[in-house]
């Protein structure tokens, strides 16, 4: 009896999407047998938008498309990463790597801080989260319901009050708790019909809490006059609050912090209450941008232009066009992420890498997938989805061929070891290419669609090449290869219409001062937002000093990353504009070092402002040129994230419901994979990009069955 013929699976793309799907379907029982896969990659490396190189003139230094930190609550990627790091362990596949586990390669962060414009100056404004002995994410977390987010939300209220209620001496007695507990129990009797409410042990809004609780897990079961009950205290007691502090607003960090917190987090609860969340899910509040529902729920001016809401903004790059005076956030998508943000983290609410994050993520994702049987053929570029003529099915992939593999087309080797960690390079390993002498002599960019590099075409043609494609290309990128795909599928036009990408920038720096000698201090290296824009976001990542290798006379101490927008240039020109990619680049430096020159001193003051002449002490970064001040900046990295599979998948308002799922691309043998696919969290992350991945196997093989978060 002769054996079916195995189904060949072509996968355009390398991103994490893309690599999280190869790696669920090589999961699923007897994979071996059924399927033939084939990831085809732009380039010398993985990791889309998350590649990162390693400069091997410099110091093997970290080159990074921006900052990358991973949230506690994402569980189905953590849970990938644990799985690699144990199979490369077991299956001896690095060797000399430092990581033996995801936990070695992922180290917990608990502290947060929002920069604060006040009254002309600016200020830090911390956030400790607490860190939770024995969990780890990827462990298999709980995944909670909208109603739980609420009942956690008015925790997390009370708490927070209590807790100010303690550092604030000011405010611990008297007047704020006798007033409100009086006027908050006769709210609580008017709203109750006029009956007598009896005061009992407790703070002013434990009336809440014993409200929420006595509520029934299952909303159904709700009666609508409980959740009044509850609009109307919360609302009776922020107006209170607001009537005890509000002369202290302006002059007391303290208590507008509060505030803040408070007013924010009320307009939330009511929010979710009142617009149909607990019936509906977080999607039907994505018809407004995020600042229009809470002001919508009773959000203060203050609260919606407070860097509480900047920094979040900020961190999903919340800005059409790139530019920060159109922000636009899905309030859907920010509420539901937000919550997961605070109480669905695993150990701590951040982690961060100990290395770059190709070293980190796709290399061990990258050796167990080659070692399982998956081919890599890299240096493809995909220019065009063909249709069959039904136009109900891909019949070819074209692409171009940017180098030729002196092993064959699948034989290029793109790993290198740096500390025993194998690493992606910041440039091909030239010596593995027929034309690398060319490439490296021309100083060619691979990775960039204005005008590529090509020395050939491929055409891959259905059941003669694959039966499958799994498209991982990020959404940007798709506009490009997908015309007629879009051309005849209504619902193509409308994602590619409406569902928005935007441009980032990022620039990183290596000091010969520590964090402490350029001004700033606290417990662990800062990771900051809500700052000056554009570079509105600053991590210190001076844990990554020890994975390079400087010798110890250059000195570094420290190492920081920026990034932000980066709005769209007033004309975006073909991609026969040769000089296009270093014309956005020289903005890039030049906004760089401005924003060196005049803001750092907020955050640096012993290296920027009033002690440095002009601005900034261009001597503290590292420099082997001879370069002096502002030169010095050249040799430090930036970038401009311009090329369409470099932009930023957005969530802008009214955009989500024109997202298509991963199996229902509309054609018969398309798969789809990306953080631009309907993944149930809607936002630009791993954690999306990962469910996206899983989304993407289940529809080719059946597996997972169940997908965290869904």
């Amino acid at each position: 009896m002769a054996e079916s013929p195995k189904q060949k699976i072509a996968i355009l793309g390398g991103g994490v999407g893309a690599m999280t799907a190869a790696y669920a379907i090589t999961e699923s029982p007897g994979w071996e047998d059924k399927y033939d896969i084939t990831l085809y990659q732009m380039g010398w490396r993985n990791g889309g938008k998350g590649a990162s190189g390693r400069n091997q003139e410099m110091g093997d230094r970290i080159e990074e498309h921006g900052l990358h930190i991973w949230f506690g609550f994402y569980e189905n990627a953590f849970s990938a990463m644990k799985s690699a790091y144990a199979e490369c362990k077991a299956k001896g596949l690095s060797p000399g790597s430092p990581f033996d586990s995801y936990l070695d390669a992922f180290k917990p962060h608990n502290t947060m801080t929002a920069m604060e414009e006040f009254d002309g100056e600016w200020q830090q404004w911390p956030f400790e989260f607490p860190y939770i002995k024995g969990e780890y994410p990827g462990d298999g977390g709980s995944l909670l319901t909208e109603w739980e987010h609420l009942k956690k939300l008015v925790e997390w209220i009370i708490k927070h009050l209590e807790d100010w209620h303690q550092t604030d001496p000011s405010f611990k007695k008297g007047l704020l708790v006798k007033t409100m507990e009086v006027a908050l129990l006769a709210e609580l009797g008017r709203l109750l019909g006029g009956k007598k409410v009896v005061a009992g042990p407790g703070t002013h809004l434990d009336h809440v809490k014993h409200l929420v609780d006595a509520m029934p897990a299952d909303v159904a079961d709700h009666d609508p006059v409980h959740h009044s009950l509850l609009d109307g205290l919360l609302q009776k007691f922020l107006d209170l609050f607001m009537k005890v502090v509000e002369h202290e607003l302006e002059k007391n960090a303290s208590v507008r912090h509060i505030y803040i917190l408070l007013d924010t987090a009320i307009a939330a609860v009511r929010g979710i209450l009142n617009d149909g969340v607990l019936q509906h899910g977080y999607g039907i509040l994505d018809q407004w941008d995020a600042r229009e529902w809470l002001k919508r729920n009773g959000a203060s001016e203050l609260s919606l232009e407070s860097p509480l809401l900047h920094g979040y903004y900020d961190l999903a790059f919340a800005y059409e066009h790139g530019d920060t005076d159109t922000p636009n956030f899905a309030a859907g998508v920010f509420t539901r992420s937000f919550l997961r943000v605070l109480f669905e983290y695993r150990g701590a609410i951040v982690w961060k890498m100990q290395a770059g994050m190709g070293d980190t993520v796709f290399s061990p994702l990258y050796l167990v997938l080659k070692e399982r049987g998956v081919k890599f053929e890299f240096f493809h570029r995909v220019t065009n989805l063909g249709l069959s003529a039904d136009q109900k099915s891909v019949e070819t992939v074209e692409m171009d061929v940017q180098a030729t593999v002196k092993a064959g087309p699948d034989g290029y080797d793109p790993l290198i070891p740096v500390g025993g960690i194998p690493c992606w390079p910041s440039e091909p390993l030239y010596d593995q290419l027929v034309e690398g002498d060319q490439l490296k002599r021309d100083g060619v960019n691979l990775e960039t669609a204005w005008c590529p590099f090509t020395v050939g075409k491929k055409t891959l043609v259905r059941k003669l090449d694959f039966d499958v494609v799994l498209l991982g290309i990020s959404l940007a990128g798709v506009e490009h290869v997908a015309g007629e795909l879009i051309a005849v599928n209504d619902k193509w036009k409308a994602m590619v219409s409406n569902v928005k990408t935007t441009q980032t920038q990022a620039f990183q720096l290596w000091m010969t001062k520590d964090t402490a000698e350029l001004g700033w201090e606290s417990k662990e290296l800062p990771v900051s937002g809500a700052f000056v824009e554009p570079f509105d976001t600053w991590a210190d990542m001076s844990q990554l000093i020890r994975r390079e290798t400087w010798p110890k006379s250059m000195n570094v101490e420290n190492v920081s990353y920026f990034c932000g927008p980066f709005k769209d240039a007033p004309e975006i020109p073909p991609f026969t504009d040769c000089k296009f990619p270093e014309k956005q680049r020289d903005r890039v430096k030049a906004a760089a070092v401005k924003h060196l020159t005049q803001n750092m001193h907020w955050m640096w003051p012993k290296v920027a402002g009033a002690n440095s002449p002009g601005g900034f002490d261009w001597n503290i970064l590292l420099d082997h040129s001879g370069a002096n001040g502002t030169g010095r900046f050249d040799t430090q990295y930036w970038r401009a994230n311009i090329d369409p599979s470099e932009r930023y998948v957005l969530s802008v308002k009214g955009s989500t419901q024109f997202r298509l799922k991963g199996g229902e691309s509309g054609f018969d043998n398309l798969v789809l994979a990306g953080d631009w696919t309907d993944n149930t969290l809607c936002v630009g992350c791993v954690e999306a990009a990962t469910i996206s991945g899983l989304q993407a196997s289940r529809a080719v093989c059946g597996h997972p069955e169940h997908i965290h978060g869904e």
